[in-house]
């Protein structure tokens, strides 16, 4: 189906010359500058496709799309696992199933079969399982793809844990977890979340080297049961197959895969007050990580156009951004500056600022988010800054729609999280919409700088103040993260 973007000129995506067809207008042929170039330029029409779907024999749906373009198919199952559900007692364990998925082979065939297989066919099959979604992928030649197809379904259903193989798997785990706190990036992430969210709440646990050590086949074994089952998979076919012969294929594989039980998903616990934190990990570096942020929005905020256009603004766009502008490019405090605003689908999201600063100017530059956060919440937001915050986030959404596998990944993401299959062109149409007063107003309602959390992960005796500071502003009391 062709979909004009509806909205204004930036909504409707007005592209370039160059990037337009070749028939383009004299007048856009005779620009001389940019503006004159979008003025002319046609409007882009994006082409849309819709997936067709079809149900299976056991119930299991399917969205498939066609694409002659290379003789390549792509299947992926979406699976409704993740580590929010795992037991507490049980750190560890999501992940590691989905690295087994793919290295433990089945009831059927061995790890050593599978890998040889899938070499023979010239068939890339990869899993894992993430926060809150799991996914297994299959790429092979549209020749291979039947028997490909048989070892894609024995792994999704008939998973072994083979124990040499988890015995690896579990050790690079934990040569991963060992290598954590080598990353400054990375120990600033984890305890921010452990702050914002509650040490203990599913967001935040992350696994540990006993957990890991903890983790037996059995778990494994207990975690798949109760999460691969038909109806809690997804499928997705794209590339070059009729959609009749990938249909029997499909049913071949799965149609008797019959559902034992239901699935059962633990309650997620509630989404804690935001509230003011400020935390420091002491760490021998001569930069230090920043983030300042707090719990964010759900999907279904109300600002949700809004809210994307004032982050853009704010920190997410690159260096035309205000903290990266303002941070990096006249101050020249920071290696990396900016932000994002993630809008939760299950449970609350996440408002985020950071910077990687040199010790010495730690608090100038978590000084100068701050400013700038508080000029968001002023109202103080030139109208070029809007038309291009807004104009970039619609231009790429060109890119967007141009394959496939993108067209078909989005339509599952809308199903898997209960949104309407409208959703994208409803939240573009809010972004064409937006004035520099819904700005404001979300930034009113999405930014609080009086219920931050602060964190800052280097060395305190060279940062330029005493990182309890901010404790003092924010009326808490500093916390400090042992990493030994």
């Amino acid at each position: 189906m062709k979909t004009m973007i509806p909205g204004s000129t930036a909504l409707a995506l007005a592209i370039l010359a160059a990037f337009g067809p070749l028939g383009a207008t004299s007048a856009l042929a005779r620009a001389k500058s940019v503006d004159e170039a979008k003025a002319a330029a046609p409007l882009l029409e994006l082409e849309k496709r819709t997936p067709e779907t079809f149900t299976l024999k056991n119930g299991m749906k399917v969205w498939y799309l066609r694409n002659e373009r290379l003789p390549l198919v792509n299947v992926r199952a979406v699976v409704r696992a993740g580590r929010v559900w795992e037991p507490s007692d049980r750190q560890g364990v999501a992940g590691l199933t989905g690295r087994m998925l793919r290295v433990g082979g089945t009831a059927s065939r061995s790890p050593e079969q599978i890998d040889e297989d899938l070499d023979f066919l010239a068939a890339n099959l990869t899993s894992a399982i993430g926060s809150d979604q799991g996914n297994v992928s299959l790429n092979v030649l549209t020749s291979n793809l039947e028997p490909a197809l048989a070892i894609f379904a024995d792994v999704l259903r008939n998973a072994a844990f083979a124990e040499g193989r988890l015995d690896v798997q579990k050790n690079l785990q934990k040569e991963e977890i060992r290598r954590e706190n080598d990353s400054p990036i990375q120990v600033a992430f984890r305890e921010y979340l452990k702050l914002v969210w509650g040490a203990n709440h599913p967001r935040a646990r992350t696994p540990t080297e006993e957990s890991v050590d903890a983790l037996t086949r059995d778990d494994l074994v207990a975690f798949h049961a109760n999460f691969f089952r038909p109806s809690n998979v997804l499928l997705a076919v794209t590339g070059d197959v009729p959609r009749k012969t990938v249909e029997k294929m499909l049913n071949r594989s799965f149609g008797d895969w019959k559902q034992a039980g239901e699935t059962v998903f633990p309650d997620l616990p509630p989404t804690p007050a935001v509230e003011p934190r400020v935390a420091l990990a002491e760490k021998d570096v001569p930069q230090s990580t920043v983030i300042l942020g707090h719990l964010g929005p759900r999907e279904d905020d109300p600002n949700r156009g809004a809210g994307e256009v004032m982050m853009e603004i704010l920190g997410a766009g690159g260096f035309t951004s205000w903290i990266v502008d303002r941070v990096r490019n006249d101050e020249g405090l920071a290696y990396f500056a900016g932000g994002f605003l993630q809008f939760g689908r299950l449970d609350s999201g996440n408002m985020m600022t950071l910077a990687m600063s040199k010790a010495e100017t730690t608090c100038r530059a978590a000084d100068l988010i701050l400013e700038q956060i508080e000029r968001m919440r002023s109202g103080d937001i030139p109208e070029e800054d809007l038309t291009r915050a807004r104009d970039a986030i619609l231009n790429s959404q060109a890119f967007e729609w141009d394959s496939p596998d993108e067209v078909v990944a989005r339509f599952l993401d809308l199903v898997y999280y209960g949104l309407p299959a409208d959703h994208d062109e409803r939240v573009l149409e809010s972004i064409g919409r937006v004035t520099r007063e819904d700005v404001h107003a979300a930034a009113l309602s999405l930014l609080h700088p009086d219920r931050l959390t602060a964190i800052a992960v280097g060395n305190p005796a060279k940062m330029d103040c005493d990182w309890g500071r901010f404790a003092e502003e924010l009326g808490v009391e500093l916390q400090k993260i042992d990493l030994e």
